[in-house]
């Protein structure tokens, strides 16, 4: 049967079984375990002999992919194949619980972020339009109900009084402002014709008391009455219709 053998089975080229060996170096998906069952394997056609477990531990060392388990190896003295392969399963273990650590750390951080600025829901008022600054509504560009509006508070134009900025009268100016006076109160008049004119308007520097718009008559064209008493109202309608007749 030995013959047999010998006959029809070729001899191993020792050269190229030990290239194979002295040329392999640990992938990056394999593991210590797997890395050095391929050298176990190898090794088996290469004829070392005794010296077999010492030229693995060198090949396993030189054929690290971490350079720093590589170095922490090399500083070892009287390091063997066994002592190698102790120190080198410990640091594969710690490093693959220092990622797992950081990837649990990041998945905390990231769910901390998010608890801290959760999503707006649907409909809530972050994911509505901003209230519109002339009229303190929502709405779509130019439908602004406030252009062309005149102010209640200001007088202005194009916006509403509730989001009016117009600064109030202080107490000191209120002090200052000049109270009405019927009798001392002074205006003055101007008369003009009557054909399609203004023939009366009078002005109150106190502007503190009534105003109205026009006043028509039968006879002649509507004339306007500025800031004035209720008392100068009636006698300058009174005035006015004896003109008229």
């Amino acid at each position: 049967m030995g013959k047999f053998t010998k006959y029809f089975i070729p001899k191993r080229n020792i050269i190229y079984e030990r290239s194979q060996f002295q040329e392999r170096k640990q992938r990056e998906i394999e593991t210590i375990e797997e890395f050095y069952r391929v050298l176990k394997d190898l090794v088996r056609h290469c004829n070392y002999g005794a010296e077999e477990d010492s030229i693995i531990r060198d090949r396993f060392v030189v054929g690290l992919t971490d350079q720093k388990l590589k170095e922490k190896l090399q500083l070892i003295h009287d390091l063997t194949l066994k002592k190698a392969l102790e120190t080198a399963r410990q640091h594969e273990l710690i490093k693959s619980q220092m990622k797992a650590r950081a990837v649990v750390d990041l998945v905390s951080k990231n769910n901390s972020k998010a608890s801290s600025n959760p999503k707006p829901k649907p409909g809530s008022s972050s994911n509505q339009r901003a209230a519109c600054g002339r009229c303190g509504r929502q709405h779509g560009p130019r439908q602004c109900p406030a252009y062309g509006k005149e102010c209640m508070k200001c007088g202005g134009r194009n916006h509403f009084a509730k989001v009016c900025h117009t600064k109030p009268h202080t107490e000191g100016q209120r002090k200052n402002k000049p109270k009405y006076n019927q009798e001392t109160t002074s205006w003055r008049s101007s008369y003009q014709n009557t054909r399609g004119k203004q023939i009366h308007e009078v002005t109150d520097e106190a502007r503190e008391t009534f105003f109205i718009n026009t006043v028509k008559t039968k006879t002649s064209e509507p004339w306007r009455i500025g800031y004035f008493s209720a008392s100068h109202i009636l006698r300058m309608i009174k005035r006015q219709m004896q003109i008229s007749k």
